[in-house]
């Protein structure tokens, strides 16, 4: 069923402005009879009538599966829509009616699966899903994390149980462009009182009977900061921080691999060949993310090229107006 929702679209009757299901060939699936429709998604679609408020999960057979009186509900995934009620969002489990999440908070934002908000009229979440599923056969890969707000703070929940992850206590949450491997787990950037920290979230599959993931939340960096930011090409592995308008860089451990000493760090285009491009006192050099000197800072320029056929990185240096070349071997970066 999940796997053929993509043949059924939309049938408009703009006469009366009711909406309804076709398959690929026309055939009507759902008679024209809701005032909204969502597209199907993981095996099912949510459909409105605005004169009782509530919302129908149906089925690609029309059938509907459950109803919940709110003003927005999202197409479920892992049998869980996130709805909003009387103005505040929560999660419902739409196959045993549970309350996974009460509906107090006033933001839900998705935090991976393609980063896919909540605060549109009608919401989806990625990828058919076999429904209804097996919790003990989900992976942590599988988990969405979402961001809340309750009283202009954020947190972190998890969908499927709705345990909070992060306690709503930062002004603002930016969780890195893609998820980390499971082993390194998922970055967040955190900001308390205009400082930026991070933490790292981590799920392992348990074995209790009632928790089928335990998840730990790392303090890697305290939010001390003035800015944190990816470097460019490096997986997660390795960030920029500013303190005291100086920069440096930090791993996942939170160690720092080079001091908070630069006036700036550029790593357009060079670091993912292992190496950044530093200034101090207005003079360029170059490190690599160890914090050991490929150059010292003592250039007004540097351009950087990679001979991927000698496996030879060359620098275009600039000093007193003049221009010369430092060719490295890469593979002794």
């Amino acid at each position: 069923m999940g796997n053929n929702n993509e043949k059924i679209e939309p049938l408009v009757r703009i006469s009366k402005n009711k909406y309804g299901f076709e398959d690929e060939n026309k055939n009507e699936i759902v008679p024209p009879v809701y005032t909204d429709i969502t597209e199907f998604g993981n095996g099912y679609a949510v459909v409105v009538d605005h004169e009782t408020k509530y919302r129908k999960f149906i089925d690609a057979t029309g059938k509907t599966i459950f109803e919940l009186e709110c003003e927005v509900a999202s197409i479920p995934y892992q049998g869980r829509t996130i709805c909003r009620k009387n103005d505040k969002w929560g999660i419902v489990d739409i196959f045993t009616g549970k309350t996974i999440l009460q509906c107090e908070y006033d933001d839900i934002n998705c935090c991976c699966k393609d980063d896919m908000r909540y605060d549109a009229h009608f919401c989806y979440l990625p990828n058919n899903y076999p429904e209804p599923f097996e919790e003990n056969e989900l992976s942590a890969s599988e988990i969405i994390i979402l961001q809340v707000a309750k009283d202009k703070k954020w947190g972190i929940v998890e969908h499927l149980h709705g345990k909070i992850l992060l306690p709503l206590e930062y002004d603002e949450i930016i969780l890195s462009d893609e998820r980390c491997s499971d082993d390194k787990g998922i970055v967040l950037r955190v900001n308390k009182g205009g400082k930026w920290g991070m933490q790292v979230l981590t799920f392992t599959t348990s074995s209790t009977q009632n928790d089928h993931f335990d998840t730990k939340i790392k303090t890697v960096l305290p939010c001390e900061y003035d800015d944190i930011q990816k470097i460019y090409s490096s997986e997660d592995l390795f960030w920029s921080v500013k303190k005291d308008n100086k920069w440096g860089i930090i791993d996942l451990e939170g160690t720092i691999t080079i001091p908070v000493q630069y006036d700036e760090i550029d790593d357009f285009r060079i670091a993912s060949h292992g190496f950044l491009k530093v200034k101090k006192e207005g003079k360029w050099g170059v490190l690599n993310f160890n914090g050991n000197p490929l150059t010292s800072c003592e250039y007004d320029n540097i351009k950087f090229e990679y001979d991927k056929e000698e496996e030879k990185v060359v620098f275009s240096v600039k000093k007193d107006k003049k221009w010369d070349l430092i060719v490295i071997d890469y593979k002794t970066i």
